[in-house]
C-alpha cells in the first residue's frame, strides 16, 4: 500500500521497496526525494540488470509545472547521447490504484554506480586543485555537447550533488529535472528553477542563457575549493567571495571568478572559450574583449584586466573632409582664373596678383595642414606678405565670387568623386580621431589623422584622480593636470566613455 502524509499542499509519498512497476522494474533502495520525486535503485527484470527509477505523484495539490518539468526531462533525455549522461530507458505512467487515488509517473536511466560530490564533500573530502580542474574538464566537455544542440539544452541546475564521481573515476551529470530546450520555449516564459548559490540572478529572472551554467559550474568549483556551500560564503558587489579561503594558483582564481560574474555579458560565455583558457592557465580577464558602443557610433572599445583602448574618430570631422579639399580647389581654379587676367593687365598690377596668388595659395595649404609648426610658419609669412596688398582685397574678392559663381558645383562634383575613390581605396585608419591606451602603469592619449600623429599625452595610471565629463569633451585629471580628449565625439558617446574608464580603473584596483 502507499501511505499520504499530508503537509500543507504538499502531498509526500513514501513506496515501500520490491514493488514492480510496469511488470518489469522491481524498486531495491530509495535514493533520494526532493520536490514531489523519488529516486529509486531499481531491478530491470527483463535486462537483468540495475536502473534509476524517477517516481513523481501528480495529485491537485502538486503545482501543474512539476508535471511539465518531468515529461520535459524524459522528453530531452531521449534525444542525448553522451558517455557522461545516463542514458534514457523508459517513460511510464501508473493509473490510479484503490485505496491511493493518485497517478503516477516513471521514468527509467541507467543506473551509473559512484558518488556524487556532494556526498563527498560531506564525508568531508578534501580536492586537490588538479583534481578540481579535472572535474571542471569534464563537465565542460559535457556542456560543450549539450550547448551545441539545436535546439540547445541548457541544464540549469549543475551543483555537487547533480555531479557523480563513478567507480571509473569519471564524472556523470544526473538530474535533468530542471533543463531548458531553449527551442521549444523561445518567446514563452517558463519555470523559474535552480537551487541557491549556484544559480545565477539572469535565472531567476526567467532569462537563462548558456553561460547560466558556467555560473552553476564556477559556483560548484567554489564549494569543491572551500567546501562551504557558495550560498553561506561573503559576496561584494553579487560576486562570491572565495579567494581568500583557498591556497590554490592565482590564475586559477581569477578563471572561477571569470566564470562566476553576476554580469553574464562579463561571464565566459561559451563553454568551449573556458575549456581552452582552463587548459591554456589563462583567465577571462586577461582576454582583449571588444565591447561595441550602444548607440550605434563608430567608437572602439576593448579592455583585459590589464588594458584598456578607445578608438574615437571625431564625428565632425567630416565636413572639413568636404570643405578643405572644395576650398583648396577654388584657390586653385582661382590662380588660374588669375593666370588668365595677367595676360590683359598691367605690368604692376601683374606682380601684385602674383603676390596675391601665391598668398592665396600658402594660406589654402595651410588650411589643408591646420596645424603643426608649419601652420604658425605659413601664418607669419602669409601676414608678411599680405599687408601690401591690402589695397587689391577687392580684386580678390571680385575674383573669388566668379569663382565661386563658375566652379563651386564643379568644385564640388570633383571632391565627392575624389573622396568616394578614397573610401574605396583606403581603411578606418586614414579617419581623424582619438587613440586612447590605458595599461596599468601608464596612459597615452593621441589625436591621429591619416596615420599621421598631430598631438600626444602621456601620463601615469595609479595617479589617476577622476575621469569627467566637460562640454565638449573628456577630461582625465592625474597627478595634477588634466588632460583632455575627445572633442568632435557625440556626448552620448563621451558619457559612455567616461563610465567604461571608471569602471576599469576600480576594476583593475589602481
Amino acid at each position: 500500500m502507499i501511505r499520504l502524509m499530508a503537509k500543507g499542499c504538499l502531498i509526500k509519498t513514501m513506496l515501500p521497496s520490491q514493488i514492480i512497476c510496469q511488470n518489469r522494474y522491481q524498486l531495491i533502495q530509495q535514493l533520494g526525494e526532493n520536490q514531489g520525486r523519488q529516486t529509486w535503485l531499481a531491478s530491470d527484470l527483463s535486462q537483468g540488470n540495475q536502473v534509476v527509477v524517477k517516481l513523481l505523484a501528480f495529485s491537485p495539490q502538486m503545482e501543474w509545472e512539476q508535471l511539465k518539468l518531468f515529461e520535459r526531462e524524459a522528453e530531452v533525455l531521449q534525444r542525448l547521447n553522451h558517455p557522461k549522461i545516463p542514458k534514457y530507458r523508459d517513460y511510464f505512467s501508473l493509473e490510479k490504484e484503490e485505496g491511493d487515488g493518485l497517478c503516477w509517473f516513471g521514468l527509467v536511466q541507467d543506473f551509473i554506480p559512484g558518488i556524487s560530490l556532494q556526498q563527498l564533500i560531506t564525508q568531508g573530502k578534501k580536492f586537490t586543485e588538479s583534481q578540481i580542474k579535472d572535474i571542471a574538464t569534464q563537465v565542460l566537455e559535457i556542456l560543450i555537447y549539450l550547448h551545441k544542440l539545436a535546439p540547445q539544452i541548457l541544464h540549469r541546475d549543475i551543483k555537487p550533488s547533480n555531479l557523480l564521481l563513478g567507480e571509473d573515476n569519471q564524472i556523470y551529470l544526473l538530474d535533468f529535472g530542471a533543463v531548458q530546450n531553449l527551442g521549444a520555449v523561445e518567446g514563452v516564459t517558463f519555470t523559474v528553477v535552480g537551487t541557491t548559490g549556484y544559480a545565477p540572478l539572469e535565472q531567476f529572472w526567467g532569462k537563462t542563457v548558456p553561460s547560466s551554467d558556467l555560473y552553476a559550474l564556477g559556483a560548484t568549483i567554489i564549494h569543491l575549493l572551500t567546501g562551504i556551500s557558495p550560498a553561506d560564503l561573503p559576496q561584494e558587489k553579487l560576486r562570491i567571495k572565495f579567494a581568500d579561503r583557498v591556497s590554490v594558483n592565482r590564475a586559477f582564481v581569477q578563471w572561477v571568478e571569470g566564470m562566476t560574474e553576476p554580469d553574464p555579458h562579463q561571464r565566459y560565455q561559451t563553454a568551449l572559450s573556458a575549456l581552452k583558457d582552463l587548459k591554456a592557465g589563462r583567465f577571462l580577464k586577461d582576454n582583449f574583449q571588444l565591447i561595441t558602443s550602444p548607440f550605434g557610433e563608430k567608437v572602439k572599445l576593448g579592455k583585459s584586466h590589464q588594458e584598456l583602448k578607445i578608438v574615437l574618430p571625431i564625428i565632425t570631422d567630416d565636413k572639413y573632409q568636404v570643405l578643405l579639399p572644395v576650398l583648396f580647389i577654388q584657390l586653385v581654379l582661382l590662380s588660374i582664373l588669375g593666370a588668365v587676367f595677367l595676360v590683359i593687365t598691367e605690368p604692376i598690377m601683374q606682380i601684385l596678383l602674383i603676390f596675391l596668388t601665391l598668398i592665396t595659395t600658402l594660406l589654402g595649404y595651410g588650411l589643408w595642414r591646420r596645424s603643426g609648426i608649419a601652420w604658425k610658419i605659413v601664418k607669419i609669412v602669409s601676414i608678411i606678405l599680405f599687408a601690401p596688398v591690402i589695397p587689391f582685397l577687392f580684386l580678390c574678392f571680385l575674383a573669388s565670387s566668379l569663382s565661386v559663381l563658375i566652379f563651386f558645383p564643379l568644385s564640388i562634383l570633383i571632391c565627392k568623386v575624389v573622396l568616394s575613390l578614397k573610401r574605396i581605396s583606403s581603411t578606418q585608419s586614414s579617419h581623424s580621431g582619438y587613440y586612447v591606451h590605458f595599461n596599468t602603469k601608464k596612459f597615452v592619449i593621441e589625436h591621429k589623422r591619416a596615420g599621421r600623429c598631430l598631438d600626444r599625452a602621456e601620463g601615469k595610471t595609479p595617479k589617476i584622480n577622476d575621469c569627467q565629463l566637460s562640454d565638449s569633451a573628456i577630461s582625465i585629471l592625474a597627478g595634477g593636470k588634466k588632460y583632455v580628449f575627445g572633442d568632435g565625439v557625440g556626448e552620448r558617446e563621451r558619457k559612455w566613455i567616461v563610465t567604461e574608464i571608471r569602471e576599469w580603473l576600480q576594476e583593475s584596483k589602481i
